[in-house]
């Protein structure tokens, strides 16, 4: 009964840890999905075709959410269709999201005052002249190449960054070192039945009687394996607590390099930023 016992609980604790590597295989689908998607958005937005654009960077954060993704559809919105409520809504969902950037928080933050004004200026003229009419949008800088300030131009958006295997890590870990903590509850316990049953027939450290002898061998032996199993599994348990506290949080990128180029509104030439 004892080994069909722990034999439930050690399948129990394998079975346990499936869900997360399940959950890191879907993730790395999605992850390849969202960044195809991105790259066809990238292609329709470098042929003017901005509606098809949005479209496909719509269909990649669905797919796996990326806040970067986010900004791009406000961007277009903003600077190529001039639907500035959208706009406007697109910013701050992405300021939201909790998957920022400083750099893009930075322009994101400045768009949506700018935005705003805008507008408030479209209602303004509306209201003085009581009819419907446009918003008035200040013309933008336009820099030596002709492209719209601030504009990615070079190269399509960062793909999202993959989920943390640490985490992951530190999770399966935790579930096997529970495992091994219940499979030593399991052993003490026998430990502690067996030992009651030799007490009631040996006197002291005297056991005439060789079943006796037998039942507290047996109670030593399941003892060790409970020491041993609470000594594993504690370490298990508090390794993985370690990975998900201080293990990295992201991978860095090392598959191509990122760059932006942005005309300067304020001043003359380029500015060239991104990841390698």
């Amino acid at each position: 009964m004892w080994k069909t016992l722990i034999c439930v609980i050690v399948v129990f604790a394998g079975i346990a840890a499936l869900p997360v590597a399940s959950h890191a295989q879907q993730a790395s689908i999605e992850l390849k999905q969202s960044e195809e998607l991105a790259q066809q958005a990238f292609e329709a937005y470098s042929k003017g075709d901005y509606t098809s654009a949005i479209s496909l960077y719509k269909k990649a954060y669905q797919t796996y959410a990326n806040g970067v993704v986010l900004f791009n559809i406000a961007n277009i919105l903003d600077r190529k269709l001039k639907d500035k409520e959208q706009a406007l809504d697109y910013y701050q969902r992405y300021l939201r999201s909790g998957d920022t950037e400083p750099g893009l928080v930075k322009r994101a933050s400045e768009r949506i005052e700018v935005v705003r004004a805008e507008i408030e200026a479209g209602k303004q003229a509306q209201s003085d002249d009581g009819s419907p009419s446009k918003s008035i949008v200040p013309r933008p800088s336009q820099s030596s190449s002709g492209d719209t300030p601030g504009l990615q131009k070079s190269a399509p958006p960062p793909p999202p960054e993959p989920r943390s295997p640490y985490r992951i890590a530190g999770i399966a870990t935790i579930g096997v070192g529970a495992g091994a903590m219940v499979l030593g509850s399991v052993y003490g316990f026998m430990a502690k039945s067996k030992n009651d049953d030799a007490v009631k027939l040996c006197n002291g450290n005297v056991c005439p009687d060789p079943k006796g002898l037998s039942l507290t061998d047996d109670a030593r032996r399941a003892a060790r394996i409970s020491t041993v199993s609470f000594v594993v599994g504690g370490v298990l348990v508090a390794g993985g607590i370690g990975l998900i506290i201080w293990g990295p949080k992201k991978e860095k990128r090392t598959a191509a390099a990122s760059i932006q180029i942005t005309p300067q509104v304020d001043q003359p030439g380029l500015a060239i930023s991104g990841s390698w």
